[in-house]
């Protein structure tokens, strides 16, 4: 969408997603689909989109091979539900359990987010003056960003006021991820 009113199609789009999540994490008493409906039976989404619906989606907007317009919406829409369903699914399956890694990395992955652009310009800028291969300058911009975004969480965010707004307050108990 060009302006500043959003395209009415891409708007339906993106609500149903929301709308998905609002039936998902419905809160106690109220009916909803419910996240562990899902639960680790969506996994096999996640190979069947890859290996069925992928190759028919790509093929026909990348290469032009399908002339039909709606097959390739219907392949691409298709791909892209079968793969949120499936990752939540691979979700429920891998992280049923608690473990405190993953709830650092969670608690990480907001400030992650919110910090991330600034660090990615300055390291597009670097990358514009070397004359690696493109695999290796986003790989370093990933991996470098990464470092100073987990150790800026760790070190001076995670305990911090700005935690606290960003997660909620810790408990005393919690550890550190090491």
């Amino acid at each position: 969408s060009t302006s500043i009113i959003p395209a009415w199609h891409v708007l339906a789009y993106y609500g149903v997603y929301f709308w998905l999540g609002t039936q998902l994490f419905t809160p106690e008493g109220r009916r909803g689909i419910g996240l562990d409906r899902i639960s680790s039976r969506g996994a096999i989404a996640v190979p069947i989109a890859v290996v069925g619906l992928f190759p028919v989606a790509i093929d026909s907007s990348v290469y032009g091979n399908n002339p039909s317009a709606v097959v390739t919406a219907v392949a691409q829409t298709t791909f892209c539900w079968a793969m949120g369903i499936g990752i939540l699914g691979l979700g429920a399956l891998m992280f049923s359990r608690p473990r405190r890694w993953v709830r650092w990395l969670s608690d990480a992955s907001y400030w992650m987010y919110l910090a991330h652009l600034p660090l990615v310009i300055v390291a597009q800028r670097w990358a514009r003056s070397v004359s690696w291969p493109a695999l290796v300058e986003i790989g370093a911009i990933v991996a470098a960003n990464s470092i100073v975004l987990f150790l800026s969480y760790r070190w001076v965010i995670r305990r911090s006021p700005i935690g606290r707004l960003l997660n909620g307050p810790l408990p005393p108990t919690v550890p550190e991820m090491y």
